[in-house]
């Protein structure tokens, strides 16, 4: 047996293709082994990339041949890797329609010398994965023909020397964008645990990844456990690209309807996105994110209350309190409101109320400031004859009323008795906890105020 290294190289057995080989002076045994060579190719592709959950992924090969021979055939076989350590589902398709299969086979026309051909595939990945490997294998197939006269007396034979060029490519796969989501009250305390009948917000924080993604819209599904509030015919972030130097956030107010046994997804969010660059495929995507568990309570009693934006010292504004019922059942409290050495106000301090099924009831108070700064407004205690009813009155019944509020120095609002008025009409009817709920949070908030000139 000979061990040939090379068919076009073999000079006592192989000529010039295309040109007749002279007699050989030595007879040849009767089998012939030819052994490929690590076949002259450049594979020219992307390495480092990263694929989007959900997307069809186009992926393009170019080969060269740089050979001095024509190429007959050329196979491209795709798979992933079999040194992962575990398989990540890789599916890889001839076009978007079928991208579903576990390897690929492409066949590529002749490739003359010096001469590129070029093929593209489709990826699509439905889990990220940090690092994974794809195996491509160039089976090109030099086309040598062979004359010689030996004992054997053939001529004129083709002889196909089968070569292969393995290339592993590492890539990862990563979500297109971040879902971040949580509740809160309209006081912008963050809770984990809705009550029926009580007001809160629903944040949600899309946060963009490397690669620039367009956001056609966004759909947002509540669960039937929740309602929302005002809710307008308009689509959430209508075509915007995000990438990871940008972020969207949307806020909404939602009101629980009914309680629940176990946590559940308050909602689940439908993005409608494609790749930014136009490097995949141009159709639109669709991807569902689950937002926020939450548990749904039942409180006996849930308080409101509707204050002014800001107070002025020694100027008396209105506190309207709203107890509401959200049973079938009579409830009956006991209420009281703690004193304050910064406020003096009139109305109820004490008393025993009856709230029968469903029904509401207002507090109205009217307050006097004698500090300026941030003041700890009074607090409504509500007890109940039962432990049970008590714990949880403390514990949900008054989690969207404020706690405190900015008394300004009075010599720094306007001067005119007449203008006074229409402002603190103003701070009650507009800048009052419906601000807090249409902004989310009001944390830390300082104003400025300057002395208003009033000609006489």
């Amino acid at each position: 047996m000979w061990d040939v290294q090379s068919v076009s190289s073999v000079g006592f057995c192989v000529s010039n293709l295309g040109r007749k080989a002279a007699k050989l002076p030595v007879e040849l045994p009767k089998r012939i082994k030819v052994l490929p060579k690590p076949p002259k190719l450049a594979v020219v592709c992307d390495d480092g990339f990263a694929v989007l959950i959900g997307e069809k992924y186009l992926y393009r090969v170019t080969v060269e041949n740089l050979e001095n021979a024509p190429i007959s055939k050329l196979k491209l076989k795709v798979f992933e890797s079999a040194n992962s350590r575990c398989q990540h589902g890789i599916k890889f398709g001839y076009n978007i329609e079928q991208c579903d299969g576990a390897a690929l086979s492409l066949e590529l026309d002749s490739l003359m010398p010096n001469c590129k051909a070029t093929s593209v595939f489709y990826i699509t990945m439905e889990k990220t994965v940090d690092n994974v490997s794809m195996h491509m294998q160039v089976d090109p197939c030099l086309l040598s023909v062979i004359t010689y006269e030996v004992t054997l007396n053939v001529e004129n034979m083709d002889m196909s020397c089968n070569c292969t060029l393995d290339r592993t490519v590492s890539f990862s796969s990563i979500m297109p964008f971040v879902v971040e989501s949580y509740m809160c009250t309209t006081m912008g305390q963050r809770v984990n645990d809705l009550v029926v009948k009580e007001d809160v917000l629903l944040w949600m924080h899309v946060r963009g990844v490397s690669v620039p993604t367009l956001i056609c819209s966004c759909t947002l599904h509540l669960c039937d456990k929740v309602h929302m509030n005002n809710p307008i015919d308009y689509q959430t972030f209508d075509n915007a690209v995000i990438d990871s130097d940008t972020s969207l956030s949307e806020i909404c107010s939602v009101r629980p309807v009914g309680a629940t046994t176990e946590p559940v997804s308050i909602a689940h969010a439908t993005f409608c996105w494609k790749r930014w660059n136009e490097t995949s495929s141009s159709e639109m995507i669709s991807t569902s994110f689950s937002l926020c568990n939450v548990n749904i309570v039942s409180c006996p009693v849930i308080v409101s209350c509707v204050v002014p934006s800001f107070g002025v010292m020694y100027r008396p504004f209105v506190v309207k309190y709203t107890i509401e019922n959200t049973t079938e059942k009579t409830v009956q409290l006991e209420a009281t409101f703690e004193s304050s050495e910064r406020f003096m106000f009139s109305g109820m301090k004490k008393d025993l109320l009856k709230l029968t099924r469903l029904s509401k009831l207002e507090i109205i108070l009217n307050v006097l400031p004698l500090i300026d700064g941030f003041s700890t407004l009074p607090r409504l205690q509500l007890l109940s004859s039962s432990e049970a009813v008590t714990s949880s009155l403390k514990q949900y019944s008054q989690r969207n009323v404020p706690l405190t509020i900015l008394i300004t120095p009075k010599d720094s609002t306007v001067s005119s008795s007449q203008d006074s008025k229409i402002a603190l009409q103003d701070a009650e009817s507009y800048c009052s906890v419906q601000m807090v709920c249409a902004y989310g949070c009001f944390v830390n908030a300082t104003v400025s105020f300057q002395p208003k000139k009033t000609s006489h």
